[in-house]
């Protein structure tokens, strides 16, 4: 990736998986707000699911390259 190109992406950190962070995570992936999307939280066992569920339905909402 060019320096150019890594300029031009759209990432997007959530911190806490709490049903805030979960919230915001779902709206960002379901109106393709994000070319990344990052987790974060100190139950990473908690966050790790939600990724997973994330996965699960990136494909049915939007384009989201990296979660």
């Amino acid at each position: 990736m060019t320096t150019s190109n890594r300029s031009s992406r759209r990432k997007v950190s959530v911190v806490g998986a709490g049903s805030v962070g979960t919230a915001i995570a779902y709206a960002c992936l379901e109106r393709g707000s994000a070319d990344a999307l990052a987790r974060h939280d100190t139950h990473s066992a908690k966050v790790r699911a939600e990724v997973l569920d994330l996965w699960d339905c990136e494909y049915l909402l939007s384009s989201i390259s990296d979660i």
